[in-house]
């Protein structure tokens, strides 16, 4: 076929025919005696799949490193790139939802304020746009998450019996967050930072449909493969990769403390924006009960002669239980928490109706 037929045939210009083959997404074209293109049937179907991928938003250099693979049926190539564009998109969504936020509450300013005090809650709109949106942004996977994939469940599960390992107290925290959740056959649930399963795997044998979130793209597959009917997203807690929709529940398990304080703050409003009237969260994490706590705990590690211990929990932002349990209060919802190990809490809030 000539370039016309192929453009009228795929409703693409021949100007994007001629720019997909200067950037190699095409195998070079052959041409007739008189300089005329010809496109052969493999031609076309290359270029129906990049009109198709274009479409949905990935770019020339996302098309080239899966087209061949996508092609021969491998939607394992293309999932990763379309993983990624998704993630990117909702952030966009997650920004403009704040940037709405900001302008409604400026928008309904009293016409009678005056100027200096107009200017100021103008400023503060502002900077909390920004303020949040760089911490969305400046959250880096320091702790490697994608090369802990492949040994993670031996990893938590070969803890022995030491009292102070981080994971020492892993089935019960699994166990507990399951049970303050309250599943009912057929709930829909959210799980943060999924890592490869083993939470969601124990709601899901209460009846619950789970839907799972993580950073990590290798954790996810191996989640995959464990658990292949779960419904797996990348992105993370700050910008929640779910539009328009609602969970009974929400769970999560170390994970938590991989965020600041302030960023904390940031899931659960995160968290509140997904939840049903009446819906529950179970947070299973290390924390300390409050900053009285926190202060006794390093004394404690001092008088040992283990501050490399405090060095540690410093690197991982252990929460203070009791400013998440403010926030959920603050903001209409039932409280409580358990300590169950060392370090170990879950904290748990029902949405008031």
């Amino acid at each position: 076929m000539k370039i016309q037929d192929v453009s009228r045939m795929l409703g693409m210009s021949t100007r994007s025919i001629r720019y997909y083959e200067e950037r190699r997404l095409l195998a070079p074209i052959q041409k007739e005696d008189n300089g005329y293109r010809t496109f052969r049937v493999e031609d076309i179907e290359r270029l129906r799949l990049i009109s198709w991928m274009r479409e949905l938003g990935l770019s020339i250099e996302e098309i080239r490193n899966c087209l061949d693979k996508a092609l021969a049926g491998d939607m394992a190539a293309i999932r990763v790139h379309m993983m990624r564009r998704r993630k990117s998109f909702v952030e966009e969504i997650v920004q403009l939802k704040l940037l709405v936020q900001q302008m409604d509450q400026l928008i309904h300013i009293s016409e009678d304020t005056e100027g200096a005090i107009f200017f100021m809650t103008f400023e503060q709109a502002a900077e909390q746009a920004k303020r949040i949106d760089t911490m969305r942004n400046s959250w880096e996977d320091r702790w490697n998450f994608d090369s802990q994939a492949d040994h993670y469940d031996e990893k938590v599960s070969n803890v022995g019996e030491d009292a102070y390992h981080v994971h020492a107290d892993y089935k019960k925290a699994l166990e507990r967050a399951c049970d303050y959740a309250r599943i009912e056959p057929g709930n829909k649930g959210l799980d943060l930072g999924i890592g490869t399963g083993n939470l969601s795997a124990r709601c899901a044998e209460n009846g619950a449909i789970m839907t799972g979130i993580d950073q990590s793209e290798q954790m996810l597959n191996r989640c995959r493969e464990k658990w292949p009917a779960f419904r797996l997203l990348l992105g993370n807690m700050m910008a929640l990769p779910v539009v328009n929709e609602t969970f009974d529940f929400v769970v999560s398990t170390y994970a938590l403390h991989h965020l600041t304080d302030e960023q904390k703050l940031i899931a659960l409003q995160e968290i509140d924006q997904v939840l049903v009237p009446g819906g529950r969260v179970a947070i299973s994490d290390l924390m300390f009960e409050n900053e009285a706590h926190r202060e006794s705990y390093y004394a404690m590690l001092k008088q040992r002669g283990q501050e490399d211990e405090i060095t540690w929990i410093e690197d991982e932002y252990y929460a203070d239980r009791s400013r998440l349990l403010a926030w959920w209060k603050a903001n209409g919802y039932d409280t409580g928490a358990e300590q169950i190990g060392e370090l170990v809490h879950i904290v748990y809030a029902t949405k008031l109706i």
